[in-house]
């Protein structure tokens, strides 16, 4: 049963999906067998072959733009092959002489943003010696597609790559009564795309937050979890780790073994969280804080060293998960006789999500779903400037046309929803719906179920608690967001609404509205004390 809920075996024989299983199963790394090959750039341009790098090497370390410090050399080239070109075979490593890196068009512009840097900090430009001071690193940021709540397969992708770059010179920070020797830190983009995947299975947990919960903060309570893990628990930082994912105005911090432990799930929250509370902070926590996320750490210097801080947002993530294990105990288990969605209801749902794929030009793709009882209606569109590029009168016309038959239109959430209509420029559905809010004909689910339950939960803790079907889960448009982003797309791809990224967001937003008007019948029998 284990192997046939992963998709590995079906009628006592391994699937496709299974034989690759079996291929990739290998001592140091869920792959095949055998690694990707690595060439250096000799001083008369030709190629020597270097030791082979295995596959999850090529995604965490060796993009174009990477320092190699194996080698003394940075990456220039990953070569592709396959039908459609997207199969690695290979990685070329170049000299980090200045002058071999200048060959390269995707290096030049860091090179020259590097050597500004370094002549206003008042330092001599000099990449090969500054590599052996440890004054520049390279750093690939990753995305991963993880189990939500379980065991499950985990596909890890590079986002970008970026050239982080201390001074050489350190300066005093004063921090109350502590005084700190530190280095200026610039952090440059290489404009490159980046390649491959690696993928493996492991234990995830995600927890959606609430959308006026800090990002840095919650990062930080999240590093705060993993150092009282690490000191009280003993759990290496290598083990444990987190991300956080951001989709349009919804937030969710997920936590994940990065080597396979079965550890996750053996997890007592409720005794984590009196060790939080009690746990005191000494130094030592502030260089595992480093450690964990180095960004984390200078919002960490930015706070003060306020430690009080970092427990409160890590008791609000424990919170989180422990909401979502009291929902499955207290309704979980409970049987709730709804009516069966109809227009005859007279009800209809409504969500939207905005998906940005150029932060400069502040332009993606939005979505609005509607569902009558019967049958979903999708408005899909793209925006740039954060204004929308086509009319969407159309969506305005058909929820009056619900509204004028009598239908009362549900959302999850208004503040949210409200945020997202902002950012994809909907405001003529914005003002629309604030007016049907006020008249009485819009109620919000989250609101409802806030003041039967006493506390306020996130649309997909109440989904987890029921178990409410999704094809499409959050992390799993974010993931494909990125991917997308990754390929740096131009304006002309986004205005094109490319068809497959389409039918994902529409397949999210089709979940999204059921199961919001799931959770308004559901509320609504609450209320009658029905169980």
């Amino acid at each position: 049963m284990f192997l046939r809920e992963l998709g590995l075996e079906s009628d006592g024989a391994l699937t496709q999906n299974g034989k690759n299983a079996w291929l990739k199963m290998n001592f140091y790394e869920f792959a095949p067998p055998y690694g990707i090959k690595r060439w250096r750039v000799g001083d008369d341009g030709s190629l020597r072959n270097l030791e082979d790098i295995s596959h999850v090497d090529l995604v965490e370390k060796f993009q174009p733009g990477a320092i190699d410090p194996s080698s003394d050399g940075v990456v220039v080239e990953v070569r592709t092959g396959g039908k459609k070109g997207r199969v690695v075979t290979g990685v070329v490593v170049d000299s980090l002489l200045e002058s071999r890196l200048r060959r390269h068009d995707a290096l030049n512009p860091v090179l020259e943003e590097y050597e500004r840097t370094k002549l206003r900090w008042n330092e001599e430009p000099n990449v090969r010696r500054d590599f052996h001071r440890g004054s520049i690193q390279s750093l690939i940021h990753l995305v991963a597609q993880l189990p939500s709540n379980g065991f499950g397969t985990f596909i890890e992708f590079a986002n970008r790559v970026e050239w982080r770059i201390y001074s050489n010179k350190r300066r005093l920070l004063t921090v109350g009564e502590r005084t700190f020797a530190i280095k200026d830190v610039k952090t440059i983009e290489v404009p490159t795309p980046t390649y491959g995947f690696y993928s493996d299975y492991t234990y995830g947990l995600a927890v959606e937050a609430s959308p006026l919960d800090d990002t840095s903060l919650l990062r930080l309570g999240a590093s705060f979890i993993l150092i009282v893990l690490r000191r009280i628990h003993h759990i290496s930082l290598f083990i444990m780790k987190f991300d956080m994912i951001v989709l349009g105005e919804r937030k969710f911090v997920r936590f994940y073994e990065g080597e396979c432990a079965n550890y996750l799930p053996s997890i007592d929250w409720q005794s984590l969280r009196k060790d939080v509370e009690n746990y005191q902070p000494d130094e030592l926590d502030e260089v595992l804080l480093q450690q964990i996320e180095e960004q984390v750490y200078s919002d960490f210097l930015a706070k003060k060293l306020d430690w009080e801080i970092a427990r409160t947002y890590a008791l609000k993530i424990i919170d989180y998960v422990l909401l979502m294990q009291t929902l499955k105990v207290q309704i979980g288990d409970r049987v709730y006789t709804v009516t069966k969605p109809s227009k005859a209801i007279g009800l209809a749902s409504l969500s939207a999500v905005s998906v940005q794929f150029r932060e400069d030009l502040n332009a993606g793709l939005y979505g609005l779903a509607l569902f009558d009882g019967e049958e979903s209606k999708m408005f899909t569109g793209f925006f740039e400037f954060n204004r929308p590029a086509e009319d969407v009168s159309q969506a305005l016309v058909e929820i009056s046309k619900l509204v004028d038959k009598g239908f009362k239109i549900v959302v999850y959430d208004f503040d949210l929803l409200y945020k997202t209509l902002t950012t994809a420029g909907l405001e003529a559905v914005k003002a629309f719906l604030k007016g049907l809010e006020q008249g009485g004909k819009a109620p919000d689910v989250k609101k409802l179920l806030s003041e039967k339950m006493n506390v306020e939960i996130p649309l997909e803790v109440f989904e987890s608690a029921l178990g409410l079907r999704r094809d499409v889960w959050a992390s799993d448009l974010f993931t494909r967001t990125e991917l997308e982003k990754r390929r740096k797309p131009n304006v002309k791809f986004i205005r094109s609404k490319p068809e497959r990224f389409t039918a994902l967001l529409e397949s999210y937003l089709r979940d999204d509205v059921r199961n919001i008007y799931t959770a308004y019948l559901v509320a609504e029998k609450m209320g009658q004390g029905q169980g």
